[in-house]
């Protein structure tokens, strides 16, 4: 059952597995539009059971896809109507971003005390910019994840010390290869931090880990705060997909980046609110170190040459940080 969650969280669409007409397990967009294990929400409108393939509709009116399994029924849904918003939200993105970087340009000729708090607010809108466009095609290389862990908390910890928190990172004595997409991961992780420094309290613990087990890895973030973090209630709601209308206090796009750079390296992710407060993320992926034969091709950066930990946190950091 365990391989089963696995897949239908690997879906894009809403999926549940249903077995003598109860939902045994669903994935996070399955969850989100009502479906709950332990029920019989997917009571059909015609009374046949459908052959492979075949369209239903369900009761609540959704339509959907099933396939008969050995032990169940897959049913697949359609998706909610999000991809004309988010086509929208990548021209808005692609038009902002000329004016914005002349502006960025214009702010290094100023000698005014008031220039880094300029530049602040544009890095700000920068980081908006980019959570509006999707994602480029993951670039997959064979690197130390140990390392590039290690080299994200060292650079980190500046930022998280100017808001008075601790940043420890605990890894593995030898290194952790697998191919991977540094700059999406990092900015994935630059994401949690920006969140965790924004709600969390001075004096809170933020802990990254890299465990390894087997031919798979774990990537754990944990917010060790009493903050009661603005999640949705319950967390399993498709999280990922609030960015639409749905989040609160700017959540939303920024989780949706950490799911999809999850899933870009094959693995899931799933994030809990602890008792008391704080959050604990955990990205569960393969080691993956077959070679891949592919076209040489440039890896553009979505800061272009500015620093991503200082767009990522551009919400939390004092202006102090981007004085030139």
């Amino acid at each position: 059952m365990n391989d089963m969650h696995q897949m239908l969280e690997l879906m894009d669409r809403p999926a549940f597995l249903v077995e003598d007409g109860i939902v045994t397990a669903a994935n996070s967009p399955a969850l989100a539009r009502g479906i709950q294990p332990g029920t019989r929400e997917i009571a059909l409108r015609t009374p046949d059971a459908s052959p492979d393939g075949t369209r239903v509709t369900l009761t609540n009116g959704s339509d959907a896809a099933v396939t008969v399994l050995e032990k169940g029924r897959l049913y697949t849904m359609e998706p909610e109507e999000t991809e004309d918003g988010l086509r929208q939200l990548a021209l808005a993105a692609h038009a902002l971003r000329d004016p914005l970087n002349n502006a960025m340009a214009l702010t290094d000729r100023l000698e005014d005390d008031a220039a880094p708090a300029l530049r602040r607010e544009l890095y700000r809108i920068l980081r908006v910019v980019g959570n509006m466009t999707p994602p480029m095609t993951p670039r997959l290389e064979l690197q130390d994840v140990n390392e590039v862990l290690w080299e994200l908390c060292d650079k980190a910890l500046p930022a998280c010390e100017s808001r008075g928190m601790e940043l420890r990172y605990a890894g593995p004595p030898v290194p952790v290869y697998s191919r991977i997409d540094s700059q999406l991961l990092t900015r994935a992780i630059h994401n949690l931090l920006s969140n965790s420094l924004k709600y969390a309290p001075a004096g809170s613990k933020l802990r990254l880990e890299l465990k390894v087990r087997g031919k798979n890895y774990t990537i754990l973030y944990a917010d060790q705060s009493d903050a009661a973090l603005p999640l949705p209630d319950p967390l399993s709601r498709n999280l990922w997909e609030l960015g639409l209308g749905g989040g609160s206090e700017g959540l939303g796009m920024g989780l949706r980046l950490v799911d999809q750079a999850v899933k870009a390296h094959g693995g899931i992710l799933t994030m809990t609110v602890p008792e008391g407060g704080g959050l604990l993320a955990a990205m569960h992926m393969p080691i993956l170190q077959k070679p891949v034969m592919r076209s040489p091709r440039l890896q553009l950066s979505y800061t272009g040459e500015l620093d991503p930990l200082l767009v990522e946190l551009s919400d939390v950091l004092p202006a102090d940080f981007y004085q030139k």
